[in-house]
């Protein structure tokens, strides 16, 4: 973070440069320098925020929200997590908001002509930008760690795979998750619900239940 600014509302995020980009004993005149991560990775990011802002204006003029605009430009970067760093985590009070860039000189490039100082994001584009996350997340769902308590157990038989109910907290709410365990996984459950023991369990979440579970794991004692 850099030095704060007269204004409201400003914030300064410096990304560094490497003190040596190039080995100039390695460079030749033909070949150019080599650009570093680091610019690399602001120009990517500005450029996302740039296309995100041109579907967004074009929605605007349309006045009703279309989806196919933001996945044309999902090469350009536009995606859910772009969207949700854009509007935040509150669902009001939100202002516009406005980026800009300024180029170190101590890397000579030539920035492509797509790529602007300044990117501006107006309160009503967020409505917009909201739903398209929400889209983007049906099709590219989020991977993600819950942790709580084991409160249901049930499987068709003695041995195997089963199901669990688990209660935890989402956002704030509280919510009851059911979970598909195999058989090494259902046992620590077991284990987890006689002796009222946290578990975590790791996936994909969707409408109530975690799938594609890549982990399970007791938080509060070890399980043989």
């Amino acid at each position: 973070m850099g030095q704060t600014e007269r204004g409201s509302y400003i914030v300064k995020v410096i990304s560094p440069l490497p003190l040596e980009l190039e080995d100039k004993n390695l460079t030749l005149p033909s070949i150019p320098e080599k650009t570093p991560f680091e610019r690399l990775a602001v120009e990517s990011t500005f450029r996302g925020m740039i296309a995100l802002n041109d579907v967004v204006a074009e929605i605007e003029k349309k006045g009703k929200f279309y989806f196919d605009p933001f996945l044309e430009r999902v090469i350009d970067g536009v995606n859910a997590d772009l969207c949700e760093a854009i509007i935040g985590k509150k669902e009001h009070e939100q202002l516009p908001l406005n980026f800009s860039v300024a180029w170190s000189p101590a890397f000579k490039i030539d920035i492509s002509s797509d790529l602007t100082e300044r990117v501006y994001f107006s309160a009503n584009s967020y409505q917009y930008i909201r739903e398209a996350a929400e889209q983007f997340r049906r099709i590219e769902p989020e991977e993600v760690s819950i942790i709580g308590y084991v409160i249901k157990l049930h499987k068709e038989s003695k041995v195997g795979d089963g199901d669990i109910t688990l209660a935890t907290t989402i956002s704030g709410k509280n919510r009851k998750i059911t979970i598909y365990l195999e058989s090494v996984e259902y046992r620590k459950a077991t284990e987890a619900h006689d002796k009222w023991l946290e578990v975590e369990a790791t996936g994909i979440l969707e409408k109530g239940k975690l799938v594609s579970v890549t982990s399970f794991s007791l938080l509060n004692g070890m399980f043989d």
